[in-house]
């Protein structure tokens, strides 16, 4: 039997940590990973287990195709609840959402505490299905990732947590402890830099004489209101909103380029539309219509390069290049 490359690399994350060999496969859809672990003697016992009947018919045919009727037992049911009169030493929860993987973990709490691993792949919001388990006492044991059909997967190696002093940060819960250790090619990939040429944003540190600036403030503000450099054509701005466009597809903006800097500026030239991932020309906005201030002046004194104190930027470096 050949898997996905998803599925796979949750069978080969079984292999390298199983505990036991009984293992429930909630969310089964077509049976395939149990399936493929009884074929192949990484466990003798498996449950495929579906809240819906038409997966778990799609499960039943897998299972009769390997002639796996005695290894393999199909049951229907709501998350946890087909097993919780079976023994189980594994569970495998994975392709669906992360609120819902968190509800099914959260509905049987006291069930879990005889589970001796699990094994965990949430389609969308990793970072939420991280903050449940480090808030209940679970620990991430592993991580691995895998791109599939253009999309980048994270699998999870999770055990009850013994010991109190494991302790994760914020920044744990949004990356993965593990893989942001790692920062392997697709972590990368996930989380790549966006590079632009002309928009920046440049709040931690500029040497500019106005201080940090950028298109994106710190608290979450989205506005821009600067000299951009020396001396852009209207296409290379053209193209950095394009960039802005294509990676934040929720953006509503609108970008006027103006005849001089800020404070000196007489005449709009073009304006822009930032609109559903995409940039399109409009009718240029009259300056008198922008919404800036003209009136504010910046002043150049020492430290203004930084537009957060030292402390701040301190515990961010140690969070990042922390010693275990």
């Amino acid at each position: 039997m050949k898997l996905s490359k998803r599925l796979q690399l949750i069978a080969d994350v079984i292999i390298k940590y199983k505990q036991g060999s009984i293992l429930a496969d909630i969310g089964t859809d077509h049976g395939y990973l149990p399936c493929y672990l009884v074929e192949n003697k990484v466990i003798t016992k498996a449950y495929a287990c579906d809240v819906a009947k038409g997966p778990l018919d799609s499960s039943k045919e897998t299972i009769k195709q390997y002639k796996l009727d005695n290894q393999v037992f199909p049951l229907l049911g709501s998350g946890l609840n087909p097993i919780l009169k079976r023994q189980v030493d594994m569970i495998s929860i994975a392709g669906m959402g992360a609120y819902l993987i968190c509800e099914i973990l959260d509905e049987h709490r006291e069930y879990l505490r005889n589970i001796e691993v699990m094994f965990l792949q949430a389609n969308t919001n990793n970072d939420h299905l991280r903050k449940y388990l480090f808030a209940n006492d679970w620990i991430i044991i592993d991580e691995q990732m895998v791109k599939d059909s253009g999309h980048i997967y994270e699998v999870m190696v999770v055990t009850a947590r013994k010991n109190k002093a494991v302790t994760y940060s914020q920044r744990d819960e949004e990356f993965g402890p593990i893989l942001i250790n790692n920062q392997t090619p697709l972590f990368k990939e996930k989380w790549k830099n966006i590079e632009t040429n002309y928009i920046f944003n440049d709040w931690i540190s500029c040497c500019w004489v106005g201080g940090p600036h950028g298109w994106c403030h710190p608290d979450g503000v989205i506005a821009f209101q600067n000299n951009i450099g020396k001396w852009p054509d209207v296409e290379d701005v053209y193209e950095d909103l394009e960039i802005l466009a294509k990676e934040f597809p929720f953006l509503n903006l609108t970008c006027t380029l103006m005849n001089d800097e800020e404070f000196d500026a007489t005449e709009s030239l073009v304006s822009f539309e930032v609109k559903n991932g995409e940039v399109n020309v409009i009718d240029t906005i009259p300056i008198d219509e922008l919404q800036f201030d003209r009136e504010r002046k910046f002043t150049f004194r020492p430290g203004h390069e930084n537009y957060f104190d030292l402390e701040t930027i301190k515990k961010w470096a140690d969070e990042v290049y922390k010693e275990d």
